[in-house]
């Protein structure tokens, strides 16, 4: 893909699931908020699980970026089973790697 703000609008999405992943459920937020995270988490996990081709899909902005997409979920490992990871570093593929901050 040559279009730069298009790549840099998928790669956005990409990483506003990766933060929806990292989304605090933690019993001590108040509840409509813990449920909300909840559900955005659980809808982030549904994405990037999908191995579905269709636009906006996690597959396919990985097919027009360029990036492994499988590379992807491991380096994303236990986020996308439900535990926590301490690990912020977030590789796609050999193409890039950023260093995610809390």
């Amino acid at each position: 893909m040559e279009n730069q703000p298009e790549r840099n609008l998928w790669s956005a999405v990409i990483d506003r699931v990766i933060d929806d992943l990292k989304l605090d459920t933690d019993n001590k937020i108040p509840k409509r908020t813990r449920e909300m995270n909840i559900y955005l988490k659980n809808q982030a996990k549904t994405w990037f699980n999908s191995y579905k081709v269709k636009e906006g899909s996690f597959e396919w902005i990985c097919s027009i970026l360029g990036f492994d997409s499988d590379g992807i979920r491991d380096q994303l490992g236990n986020n996308l089973t439900g535990y926590n990871s301490s690990d912020n570093d977030y590789c796609y593929g050999k193409k890039a790697c950023i260093k995610r901050e809390d």
